[in-house]
């Protein structure tokens, strides 16, 4: 090893007292044997490659933390093998760490050599403290793809924890100090490495607006490659902030001035950054404008997790109210219609779900479902109980009056047939349940549905919180029990309840019977569930707070205690709440001495 820092002078003169041969480890945590000349070679990841390059950040803390030697020393990594190499004893001549103003290179070379290193470990959180104090000292300037390399880094890294965010603040001073130029591809590596970092942090925020100076700047054209990564990177970003809306539009110009063609990935990835992105900006429907161009130009087919990603994600909270979301669906249905791919039973689970927010009160929305439904029917996949919740959860907005909701009914209703997979959660249950609240039983796809879902239920073994009694009921409150299908389900739900061992805690009274609300005490499905839950709500030992009580006469209050089921219900309630609270009246239900009247 060669170094030209007093360090490796040091670490020179001294190797005649280092053994001839030491151990070290392999990539698999085995340990084996070589010669010292190979250690360089035995080191080849990015942390060996950190701590030969860059001993100094270790040694100084070392000496403070040898209690710590001794846990880390035994690892299987090359940082254990670094200290096991350099222990306390072995460095007791070397008392000072060595100073030098580091550079950009050694800035980005440092951070790859912690990709893989626990940042929670007292001795990497102090070389890393160590490191972003360099840093704030240099005097280095960054080259543009030096500001790219260094957060391209930081897409392992979370800005939940407060080191990260220093270092951001840190590389933040250093990007607006540098003069350099980015070219598509640091654009494209820096925000990609934003990926795991919130713009609720305001280190975040104040980077961005750093990094928002230098893409305008920028003469460069994004390719394809470049416009992917660098939306993806703002998957973690909420446009409720300014500087993420700023960002956005910056980026939208960038995408516009763009001759590239976007391959399958790159739609991809574009699309899944709008996760968190809302359509009622005006910033997101630009750049949502300008993606519906790019993908229509695009001669890419999307395999079946292009698509499924980019509904989940991209749809999460767009409302197709808006002009550019409804492109953008147009532009979709085209790419799917013309794919050869297969949907597994996850892609449709995902598919599906990420339409939540969206009506079939639109054309581009039915038109979207008739290819998906073309889809669904030809995938060879069976369902999973997972896939059937999220799936059916995805089209709480979608009405049974339309032939293409019904159309993917039919197929759905196959699918459930078909499968041996269980709802084995009550989220799953509620999940399936909860996205029929928009349909009509008066058509026989919606009974199908119904028909097999409660097979499903009935041989679940599912426990049932409040809110997933909750969802269920809201799905199907509505729904006339006059059907048989109707009262099948109802039946197979409240056996469920009462099977559910676990006690009801206050919070899930208060949900559960929220649900109820809308409902008419004459209908005897009505009846079955408050029986039902009347029984889980003696049985239960919970205290109902007042906002607890305050569901409870929401969902319950319009209902007439002249029913006997009704007064049982209030009377169960008793001694489960704050008298004193509900005296003022809760719900049109108003609390005395004699009870609720």
């Amino acid at each position: 090893m060669s170094l030209s820092s007093n360090e490796g002078k040091y670490i020179r003169e001294n190797n005649r007292a280092r053994p001839s041969r030491i151990k070290a480890s392999s990539a698999t945590g085995n340990a084996q044997w070589l010669d010292k000349s190979d250690e360089k070679s035995s080191i080849g990841s990015n942390d060996g490659k950190y701590i030969r390059e860059n001993r100094r950040y270790s040694q100084k803390f070392q000496q403070k933390q040898s209690n710590e030697y001794d846990k880390v020393s035994s690892s299987s990594s090359n940082y254990g093998k670094y200290l096991r190499e350099n222990s306390p004893q072995s460095q007791a001549r070397y008392q000072k760490p060595i100073t030098r103003s580091i550079s950009g290179e050694d800035i980005v070379r440092s951070l790859k050599g912690m990709v893989q290193m626990d940042i929670t470990n007292s001795i990497v959180d102090a070389a890393f403290s160590e490191l972003i104090d360099d840093i704030n000292a240099s005097t280095a300037e960054l080259s543009g793809d030096q500001i790219g390399d260094a957060l391209y880094v930081m897409k392992h890294m979370n800005s939940d924890n407060v080191k990260v965010r220093w270092f951001l603040k840190a590389l933040r001073g250093k990007i607006k100090a540098s003069s350099a130029e980015m070219n598509g591809e640091s654009i494209g590596n820096a925000l990609y490495g934003m990926m795991n970092m919130s713009s609720e942090h305001k280190e975040v925020e104040l980077l961005l607006i750093e990094l928002i100076k230098k893409i305008k700047a920028s003469s460069a054209e994004l390719d394809g490659r470049n416009i992917g990564m660098a939306l993806y990177g703002m998957k973690s970003l909420r446009c409720r902030y300014d500087g993420v809306r700023r960002l956005l539009d910056v980026l939208t110009k960038k995408v516009k001035a763009s001759s590239a063609e976007l391959d399958g990935q790159s739609i991809s990835y574009a699309l899944q950054g709008m996760r968190y992105m809302s359509s009622t900006h005006r910033e997101v429907r630009e750049l949502l404008k300008e993606l519906a161009f790019k993908i229509e130009a695009s001669s890419a087919e999307l395999q079946g997790k292009d698509i499924a990603d980019a509904l989940h994600d991209t749809m999460f909270h767009m409302k197709c109210e808006y002009e550019e979301v409804r492109a953008l669906v147009s532009a979709l249905t085209k790419k799917i219609s013309a794919s050869k791919a297969d949907l597994s039973e996850e892609n449709i689970g995902n598919a599906l779900h990420g339409m939540k927010n969206m009506s079939s009160e639109y054309k581009e929305v039915r038109a979207l479902l008739s290819e998906l439904t073309a889809k669904i029917g030809a995938s060879q996949d069976q369902l999973s109980g997972l896939s059937i919740g999220t799936a059916l959860y995805g089209m709480r907005l979608m009405s049974s009056d339309h032939v293409e909701v019904r159309a993917l009914l039919s197929v759905l209703a196959d699918k459930i047939s078909a499968t041996n997979a269980e709802l084995a959660t009550g989220e799953e249950i509620g999940n399936a349940l909860y996205g029929c609240k928009s349909m009509h039983c008066k058509h026989e796809e919606v009974r199908r549905v119904l028909s097999e879902l409660t097979k499903k239920i009935n041989s679940s073994s599912a426990e049932l919180s409040g809110q997933d009694i909750n969802l269920a009921l809201n799905g199907v409150k509505h729904m006339s029990s006059e059907r048989e299908e109707v009262r099948g389900v109802f039946a197979a739900l409240t056996a469920r309840i009462e099977a559910t061992r676990t006690d009801l805690d206050g919070f899930s009274v208060g949900t559960a019977l929220h649900a109820m609300k809308g409902t008419n005490i004459d209908d005897e499905m009505v009846q079955l569930v408050l029986v039902t839950l009347t029984k889980k709500i003696k049985a239960s030992k919970a205290a109902l707070s007042e906002q607890d009580m305050e569901r409870v006469m929401k969902g319950v209050g319009h209902l007439s205690s002249d029913h006997e089921v009704v007064r049982d219900l209030l009377a169960s309630l008793g001694g489960k709440y704050n008298a004193e609270a509900l005296r003022g009246g809760v719900g049109g239900v108003k609390y005395s001495d004699e009870g609720f009247v």
